[in-house]
């Protein structure tokens, strides 16, 4: 099965992990094909094990060598190719059309519920919530505010429609 997987929080502060050795990294636990996108720990790779078994195994994997306090998402390809696709959004200039992954319907649902209260334009997708924020203004709006409490650290990333689009034209 081909997955794709976004590790929050590296080479944006303190944690700097070149994208070789987080190659090599998740090579060495089994992974086949593994493919990176930008510097911002967005992977595409191949195995025969469940997200389930995968997510403990890299997390495990990466605390180990790089030591920090690793939290990844771990999709099928297509549901991927799925959430790009139904993307409700139209593209417009000077705004970024953004896709918040989370670890939970609990977690989506939360978010969704601060959608009055932020006055952000976000829409509910399949295990995902779809963002179009203006350009320069992903880190000043009430809803970026939310995302970057703590409690939402470990629960979600946020990934940019192109940059989906990217990881999927290097999977097989």
């Amino acid at each position: 099965m081909e997955y794709a997987m976004f590790l929050r929080g590296i080479n944006v502060g303190s944690i700097k992990i070149p994208m070789a050795d987080l190659r090599t990294c998740l090579e060495n636990t089994g992974l086949q094909g593994v493919r990176t996108v930008l510097q911002t720990g967005n992977v595409i790779f191949r195995s025969d094990q469940s997200i389930d078994e995968l997510k403990p195994l890299v997390e495990n994997a990466l605390r180990q060598r790089f030591n920090y306090d690793a939290n990844v998402l771990i999709y099928p390809a297509p549901l991927i190719r799925s959430v790009i696709s139904k993307y409700p959004f139209p593209a417009e200039k000077d705004y970024h059309r953004y896709v918040i992954f989370c670890d939970s319907a609990e977690t989506i649902e939360e978010l969704m519920s601060k959608k009055k209260e932020t006055g952000t334009e976000i829409a509910l997708g399949e295990h995902v919530i779809y963002w179009k924020v203006r350009s320069g203004d992903t880190l000043k709006t009430p809803f970026s505010l939310v995302l970057a409490k703590p409690r939402y650290k470990a629960l979600t990333t946020n990934r940019n429609l192109n940059t989906l689009e990217k990881m999927l034209a290097l999977g097989s």
